[in-house]
C-alpha cells in the first residue's frame, strides 16, 4: 500500500523509519524502488528480521543515480553473509553518498572480513561504521583494522565488546599506525575505535 501511494503521489521523504514492523522479504523490492525515488537520506530498519536480506537490495538502493541515502541503520537484521558481502562490495566499488552505516547484531561473520577491509581501503564517504555485536574472530578484526591504514575518511569504528584482550592490544597498535599514516598523508580526520555498546 505504501509503495502504491508513493508511486502515484511521489513525495520527498527525508527520514524513513520502518523499525519494529513485521516486514517480509518481499518488501525489499518495494523499498529498493521507494528509497531512491523519494530522496530518502536516512533509512532505519531495526529489528525487522526478514527484510533487507536479499543480495540485490543494497545494489539497488545505494549506487542508484538518484539515491541521496546518507545513513543506513539495519541494526538487528539477520543478514545472510552473502547480503553483507554484497553491501560492502557496493560500498567498495560504487560511488555512494552513504556516510553512516549501523550494522550491529546483523550476524556478520569472518566470511565478510576481507571485503570489509577492501571497502575501507577504497571508500571515501563512510565516516561511521558500527559492527558491534557481530561474530568476528580476532584474526578477522585485525584484518579489518589494518585496512584503516589506507583510509582517510572513517571517524568511528565500533567493534564487538567481547573481543579478547590480547586482540584489543593488537588493535590498539594498528589504530596508532592508522592515525600515524593519516597524519603522514596530511589528513586531519580523527579516527576512533570503540568496543562499547553505547556511543
Amino acid at each position: 500500500m505504501l509503495h502504491h501511494a508513493l508511486t502515484y503521489s511521489p513525495v520527498t521523504i527525508r527520514d524513513l523509519n520502518l523499525s519494529h514492523n513485521d516486514l517480509s522479504s518481499s518488501s525489499d523490492d518495494y523499498l529498493s524502488d521507494i528509497i531512491p525515488k523519494c530522496g530518502v537520506k536516512k533509512f532505519c530498519n531495526i529489528i525487522n528480521r526478514k527484510s533487507c536480506r536479499s543480495d540485490d537490495f543494497f545494489n539497488a538502493i545505494l549506487p542508484h543515480p538518484s539515491s541521496l541515502l546518507e545513513e543506513l541503520n539495519i541494526d538487528h537484521v539477520e543478514l545472510p553473509n552473502s547480503a553483507a558481502i554484497r553491501l560492502f562490495t557496493v560500498l567498495r566499488d560504487k560511488k555512494t553518498k552513504l556516510d553512516r552505516l549501523v550494522m550491529s547484531f546483523t550476524h556478520v561473520t569472518d566470511e565478510a572480513c576481507d571485503v570489509i577491509a577492501e571497502m575501507l581501503q577504497n571508500n571515501n564517504t563512510l565516516k561511521y561504521l558500527d559492527l558491534f555485536g557481530n561474530k568476528f574472530s580476532g584474526e578477522a578484526l585485525l584484518i579489518i583494522v589494518k585496512a584503516l591504514q589506507q583510509n582517510n575518511t572513517l571517524e568511528v569504528l565500533r567493534l564487538p565488546s567481547k573481543t579478547a584482550e590480547d586482540v584489543k592490544k593488537q588493535i590498539k597498535l594498528l589504530h596508532g599506525k592508522a592515525k600515524e599514516a593519516r597524519k603522514h598523508r596530511g589528513c586531519e580526520n580523527q579516527l576512533n575505535i570503540k568496543f562499547s555498546q553505547y556511543w
